[in-house]
């Protein structure tokens, strides 16, 4: 895979405008931006999972894809032991495509609405769903926590990573913005300078490489690398070939045959000479009767 270059002059950069004067509530206790990188595919976790940038700063996110497939050798193999779906064995009820954050995300859903009686508005839901109110956080939370963690009913989702998946991972450094600097006017545009450097932050994403490795999963040994490896340690310490093979099916089989069909012949032909001599012997006593 390939990006347009590397580079912050080839990335993609962006001014942010807290408006702290105007914050009302957060999720966070603190005021800033939450960033998250994620596949297109999937419904971001920004609570969760998302990077927090202050205001006042400006700061530059190296993005490092992850991509994963598999090769399709590998389908006929259980999928208890290849641990990956491939797109067309799992379906899911609101999603297109299967990964496996989509796959937590309904299965959360499902477990929300069977114990408390609704869905919270940032889960896949339909329009016949209730969606649950700030009364019922408390159970919507509480059912989070049960299926995110480990061996519990999130256990029973089965819900396995994907054969083929598209992940980013991002590192960040940032600086504090000053006002010795020239700020460009199309980033402040109608505001003042302390005005920016105390609301707004810069962001900075781009790639540090132009191409990116590829990650398949296959099989360690198919039958082919095991037939390969094989003969070549029977070959390395045994002096063991593809002619020793044929050298060993033919005594094992052919020369077993072709011994057992010449010690028939050999034996039908004693037993005809056998025959011939009586009855020249027989033919004699009559020819000669007084012989002696």
């Amino acid at each position: 895979m390939a990006s347009l270059g590397a580079g912050t002059h080839l990335g993609l950069t962006i001014v942010l405008d807290a408006q702290l004067q105007s914050y009302y509530c957060s999720s966070s206790t603190g005021v800033g931006f939450k960033v998250l990188l994620h596949n297109p595919l999937e419904t971001p976790k920004m609570a969760d999972f998302a990077l927090l940038t202050a205001p006042g700063i400006e700061a530059r996110i190296i993005i490092r894809p992850k991509i994963y497939d598999a090769s399709f050798t590998i389908r006929g193999i259980d999928i208890k032991k290849r641990m990956c779906y491939f797109t067309n064995e799992k379906d899911l009820q609101f999603y297109r495509t299967y990964t496996e954050l989509n796959c937590k995300l309904e299965c959360q859903a499902n477990y929300t609405l069977s114990l408390c009686g609704c869905v919270p508005f940032y889960l896949p839901k339909n329009r016949f769903k209730k969606i649950c109110s700030k009364k019922q956080e408390a159970c919507s939370n509480i059912a989070k926590e049960v299926m995110e963690t480990p061996n519990q009913n999130g256990s029973n989702c089965n819900c396995l990573p994907a054969c083929f998946e598209l992940q980013f991972d991002a590192s960040v450094t940032f600086g504090k913005l000053g006002n010795k600097f020239k700020i460009k006017e199309q980033l402040i545009k109608n505001e003042n300078p302390d005005y920016f450097m105390e609301n707004m932050a810069v962001l900075h994403f781009y790639f540090t490489e132009s191409q990116f490795t590829r990650n398949t999963k296959s099989e360690l040994y198919g039958f082919s690398e095991f037939l390969s490896n094989t003969g070549g340690l029977l070959g390395l310490f045994l002096g063991f070939g593809a002619l020793s093979v044929v050298e060993v099916i033919y005594y094992l089989s052919l020369r077993v045959c072709c011994t057992a069909i010449r010690t028939h012949k050999k034996n039908k032909r004693k037993i005809k000479k056998k025959a011939i001599e009586n009855n020249n012997n027989n033919n004699s006593k009559q020819i000669y009767p007084f012989a002696r």
